[in-house]
């Protein structure tokens, strides 16, 4: 969705970051797994992998509701792309 709604003199970079920002948070979320496996009983994995998923889940929700547009009745014949455009907002 990152890539197909991001501008195309941008798409590039978008797709570096997203890469670049999964890369930060999966070597984060392994090193928090790698110290916490030993610390709790097995009973316990999967609540810990639950704690460690809500707030990423939460975080994509909320940046969901933010940014993402609502195309409900959008008319797919009269679209340009121009009409998210931030400088034709201001005009």
């Amino acid at each position: 969705m990152f890539s197909e709604s991001s501008p195309t003199n941008l798409r590039s970079s978008v797709t570096v970051i997203n890469t670049l920002l999964n890369g930060i948070i999966g070597g984060l979320a392994t090193i928090v797994t790698i110290v916490l496996l030993p610390l709790i009983p097995k009973e316990a994995f999967g609540y810990m992998y639950l704690v460690l998923t809500i707030p990423g889940l939460v975080g994509a929700i909320i940046i969901i509701w933010k940014y993402i547009w609502e195309t409900k009745g959008l008319d797919l014949k009269k679209v340009t792309g121009t009409e998210w455009d931030k400088n034709r907002r201001s005009k």
